[in-house]
């Protein structure tokens, strides 16, 4: 379905198969995924020489990620090892002051070990719609010897007056959730910073999540490159105008 009009789009929907769909979905992902890497790389250079920075991002996780899936959640549940190393090779070398933690689990982990090991000081609210969850995740951080960040529920984040943040993860809740809250989430990135969207292999979230960024200004570049995991996991870029 590349090419095609707007009109013919929903025809095609509704008389291929299932399967058949998800197959054009998955080729036309993958065809995106070198042109879109090149792109980000031209954008910014720094991530020229992203393959040693992952390794090295990579090997300082590896052993609280593997805790992490063993003693909290399970390795589905939790963001992939491939996109906690994005995260931390992305605030390395962006070195953002405010993040935004949509989701809160490994990836406070990581924003909260950026923080230890940066002398910028860093301004981390994780964010979940489950208090259980921000609980687990403040245990953990804890007994790996991080320091807490700014937890709060999504309604009470919310009620506070930050706005505007340099790095957003939005991966918060169940798929229905994540696109209710999309667009707040894209509001909440202040130019020139970033929003990472997670599960991007999923539809229809895929799709309605494209729209809402294109109706937002804001262009989308695929991380599938560098994010795709051993269950066929990937990210998105979202980047302001």
């Amino acid at each position: 379905m590349f090419g095609l009009s707007n009109r013919l789009r929903p025809v095609l929907r509704r008389i291929l198969p299932h399967s058949v769909r998800i197959q054009l979905f998955n080729f036309r992902e993958a065809r995106q995924t070198r042109p879109d890497w090149t792109r980000f790389i031209r954008a910014s250079p720094e991530f020229l020489n992203y393959a040693t920075l992952a390794d090295q991002a990579r090997t300082s996780l590896e052993g609280m990620y593997r805790r992490y899936v063993t003693e909290v959640s399970i390795p589905s549940m939790a963001i992939s090892i491939e996109l906690a190393t994005f995260l931390l090779v992305t605030c390395r070398l962006s070195r953002p002051r405010k993040i935004l933690d949509l989701g809160s689990g490994f990836s406070s982990v990581v924003f909260l070990y950026y923080a230890a090991t940066t002398t910028r000081e860093v301004d981390l609210w994780s964010i979940d719609d489950s208090e259980e969850w921000l609980a687990r995740t403040d245990r953990f951080t804890r007994s790996v010897g991080l320091l807490p960040a700014k937890l709060l529920t999504w309604r009470n984040f919310l009620q506070e007056k930050e706005e505007r943040f340099d790095l957003v993860l939005h991966d918060l809740g169940s798929m229905k959730t994540r696109l209710a809250t999309l667009p707040e989430a894209l509001g909440r990135v202040d130019s020139p910073g970033r929003v990472v969207l997670d599960d991007m292999h999923k539809q229809p979230y895929n799709s309605a999540a494209r729209r809402v960024v294109a109706r937002r200004g804001m262009r989308l570049l695929s991380l599938r490159a560098v994010t795709f995991d051993q269950i066929a996991r990937y990210s998105m870029l979202a980047i302001p105008p």
